[in-house]
């Protein structure tokens, strides 16, 4: 069993030293990373205690004044800059993959095995036997990520996330610039299959952050962990890896292909969105780039310019769902990405040793990085299924 808090009162402890951290500090940049960990934790804890709280004294930092909306103007500017450049390939990526997924998820949807076996994703099991395989599987993929969890668990930094209305992911992870250690919030214990993912995602986050700040600093850290298109990277990774080892191990098989079909359709919608964005002119992607646009706002941008792309069977839910962009990059390059590490897990090591600061996305392609990796890489289980 992994321990859940439900006490937010630690958090406070962790505001009280960002507040002091941020009245005497003198390096605008530091200023900048604390002051974002210590709004992040206000609001969840004011979530949490159903009250707010706020240190008035850090508006006495000589750099407080508009720091965080000229500091995130200045990231959201790289991200952009980066996005302009790149969408265009990102877009024939996105096809080609996104047509064969389309197809093979939609048959797979109508077999009969899935027909019958749909409900097994969220099926409970018996919470020390899915802990059991979650140490397994990261003795096998990864120990020091072991290593993280026993840590996590020793210096009790699991909380349960129950705000369902102002948070819609099921877990997240907070990284704190000053112990440079994460907090990780989760609405569940190990009981099911797309928990025990849930759980490896947020290991990786942390795995990802130590790796980065040890190579770094705490500030390009925070970065990274906020706007880099890169860092659902290794967690997209081992939250799909986690599929290859169920099945390779035949462990759950049945469910784990439930589960792995429910996990591809999810990236499959987001990529979907991220051909959306990338099908947008320069002028067309800054008139939404600070907006959550919906799927229907694009498309009709779209459709201005070709009226071949008008299609009267889209669903209204689809028209009406919103896009975060920067999560939706973010999301697109990580599931893109894990492919090829999939493909050759010795690209691993290469991946983590070139990937340290936000515009490191270009030396991906020095590195022989393929984004077009094999389609095939995953949905290849599926089809053992079809009928």
């Amino acid at each position: 069993m992994i321990p859940i808090k439900k006490n937010y009162n630690d958090f406070l402890k962790q505001i009280e030293l960002l507040a002091e951290k941020i009245l005497t500090c003198t390096d605008e940049n530091k200023t900048y990373i604390y002051l974002k960990a210590y709004k992040a934790l206000i609001y969840l804890y004011s979530l949490n205690k159903k009250r707010a709280i706020y240190v008035e004294e850090i508006e006495k930092n000589a750099y407080y004044k508009d720091l965080d909306k000229r500091k995130t103007k200045e990231e959201l500017d790289l991200a952009d800059n980066f996005f302009l450049e790149e969408k265009s390939a990102l877009r024939d990526i996105i096809y080609k993959d996104l047509f064969y997924d389309v197809n093979l998820l939609d048959t797979f949807s109508n077999s009969s095995f899935y027909q019958k076996n749909y409900k097994l994703y969220n099926k409970k099991f018996n919470s020390e036997e899915l802990y059991d395989i979650l140490v397994n599987f990261l003795k096998t993929e990864n120990k020091e990520m072991l290593s993280i969890l026993e840590e996590l668990i020793e210096e009790k930094r699991f909380y349960y996330l129950k705000d369902k209305r102002n948070i819609k992911a099921n877990a997240l992870t907070l990284f704190n610039p000053i112990d440079k250690k994460n907090n990780i919030l989760i609405r569940k214990n190990l009981v099911t299959l797309n928990f025990l993912e849930a759980y490896i995602h947020e290991i990786a986050h942390v795995f990802d952050a130590r790796e980065l700040v040890a190579k770094t600093d705490e500030f390009e850290t925070a970065i990274y962990s906020s706007r880099s298109v890169l860092n659902e990277t290794i967690s997209t990774f081992y939250s799909l890896d986690l599929y290859e080892y169920l099945l390779k191990n035949s462990l759950y098989k049945e469910n784990a292909i439930v589960g792995l079909f429910n996990t591809l359709t999810a990236y499959t919608l987001t990529m979907d969105s991220a051909y959306l964005l990338c099908t947008l002119e320069k002028d067309e992607f800054v008139q939404v780039k600070d907006t959550f646009p919906t799927k229907g706002t694009l498309l009709k941008i779209i459709q201005e310019k070709n009226s071949d792309m008008v299609n009267d069977n889209i669903s209204p839910k689809y028209l009406k769902e919103e896009i975060d962009i920067s999560e939706t990059l973010q999301y697109t390059y990580g599931y893109l990405l894990s492919k090829t590490l999939l493909k050759d897990k010795s690209n691993l090591a290469k991946f983590l040793r070139i990937r340290n600061n936000f515009l490191i996305e270009k030396e991906l392609h020095k590195e022989d990085f393929d984004l077009s990796a094999d389609p095939k890489i995953l949905t290849k289980h599926l089809e053992e299924y079809l009928d």
